[in-house]
């Protein structure tokens, strides 16, 4: 039984034996490249710096806001309990408008940087189906989808150095 065994698993590994893939298949890692191009870094620098000086507005909104709060509670012994309500529903409403217009901002720059990260893809999507027609690639994949594989399949560096060069 034991050598029937044997005998059927040798000429199986004849038979079968390694296949071997003609196709070309490389990775890229798309996001290092969005991320570290100099076209898109000018794109996103002017996001980000316009996202900094909002924030840096809304830290000394919220500052104040605190100091309004602190300084409502210090008073509420000295005022009438009418006057400390009307005081309290109106930095309530406040507080409120703050949040509104801070998560508004907040959401308008996610759609301004989403827009942004497709306008780079499609500025950059030309630039690597050229490099997979001048290099005869059949496949290349995203990074991120992929396990493990050699070093040498990645040709991340190779399209970054085609975008910096090429776009501006």
């Amino acid at each position: 039984m034991l050598k029937k065994f044997f005998i059927i698993i040798f000429i199986l590994n004849i038979f079968i034996g390694k296949s071997y893939s003609s196709e070309k298949i490389y990775f890229l890692d798309i996001d290092y490249i969005i991320n570290n191009s100099n076209f898109s870094k000018k794109i996103f620098d002017k996001i980000n710096n316009e996202f900094e000086s909002k924030r840096k507005i809304f830290l000394e909104e919220e500052k104040v806001l605190i100091n309004e709060d602190k300084n409502l509670s210090l008073s509420k012994n000295i005022i009438s309990e009418d006057e400390f309500q009307i005081q309290t529903n109106l930095l309530s409403k406040k507080i409120k408008n703050h949040n509104t217009k801070k998560e508004a901002f907040l959401n308008e720059i996610n759609l301004i940087r989403n827009e942004k990260i497709v306008s780079v893809i499609n500025s950059i999507n030309p630039i690597i189906e050229k490099y997979i027609d001048e290099n005869q690639i059949d496949i290349v994949l995203n990074k991120n989808s992929i396990f493990i594989s050699k070093n040498e399949f990645d040709i991340t560096d190779k399209i970054l150095k085609i975008v910096n060069n090429n776009l501006k």
